[in-house]
């Protein structure tokens, strides 16, 4: 299965072990359900498809249903990625500034820590 996000074709193989069958097959019942593509997303990103990944989470933060949960995730994803203000504006939008100051703080360490 294939689901297009911007001008990119996302692969989405049946089976593939971070992406479950059952999970493919949600998708296809309910292609816009932010639970379901945050659980794809997620495991894409745990196949190592970044950028994938996190197009898969930008629309799932679009959805009117979109809980907490998939904007952190995406927020995550992000500081991974190395977009940490992005990032942190996404953590801000939900939590209480202590946690999200924190976060912000850990993704900022991540990327030091994984620069060359």
């Amino acid at each position: 299965m294939s689901s297009f996000c911007g001008t990119s074709v996302i692969r989405i193989v049946p089976g593939e072990v971070t992406v479950p069958t059952v999970w493919v097959q949600a998708l296809m019942l309910s292609p816009g359900n932010p639970k379901v593509l945050n659980n794809v997303a997620l495991g894409i990103a745990l196949a190592g498809r970044l950028v994938e990944a996190i197009c898969l989470l930008r629309r799932a933060v679009q959805h009117p249903q979109a809980t907490v949960q998939v904007r952190q995730n995406l927020s995550l994803l992000l500081a991974m990625k190395g977009d940490v203000e992005e990032a942190g504006r996404l953590a801000r939008a939900d939590l209480p500034t202590a946690i999200s100051d924190n976060n912000i703080a850990f993704f900022k360490s991540l990327n030091e820590s994984s620069a060359p």
